[in-house]
């Protein structure tokens, strides 16, 4: 924020701070990182009805679930 340095950090954290002009984002190659998550529960195990409706609202989602960046 003070005009220096280059971080490599997850974009959803910095939306705000982009938006607002505080930070810029490089576009590199072999950028962004893809990564894969998993939701995953214990094989056999009873899951509480919270965990359910919260499974629910993760898959309802479709993986839009992170803010988008400007300009993406």
């Amino acid at each position: 924020m003070a005009g220096l340095g280059v971080a490599v950090i997850s974009a959803h954290t910095i939306v705000p701070e982009v938006e607002a002009g505080r930070l810029a984002m490089l576009r590199l190659d072999g950028m962004p990182i893809q990564r894969t998550w998993y939701l995953i529960r214990l094989a056999g195990a009873e899951i509480s009805p919270v965990a359910a409706v919260f499974r629910k609202f993760l898959l309802d989602l479709k993986g839009d679930y992170l803010p988008r960046l400007p300009g993406t």
